[in-house]
């Protein structure tokens, strides 16, 4: 979608049963984002990652040495 606004889809499907049109309607907004606390949900994989990464790499240190 390239914009707010009402959307609109008209189908026709014309078949060995017969002739079948669906419409369809839709208002696009943008207000529906999700809540900034969230934003700690979506990080804790990537901070577990981090974290695991920074332990491997101390560990491989500690056996060079």
């Amino acid at each position: 979608m390239d914009h707010e606004g009402p959307f609109a889809v008209h189908v026709t499907v014309d078949g060995a049963l017969g002739r079948a049109a669906v419409d369809g309607q839709v208002t696009a907004t943008y207000d529906t984002r999700p809540a900034p606390w969230l934003i700690v949900v979506y990080l804790i994989p990537f901070v577990g990652l981090g974290v695991l990464w920074m332990k491997a790499l101390r560990v491989r240190k500690t056996r060079r040495a």
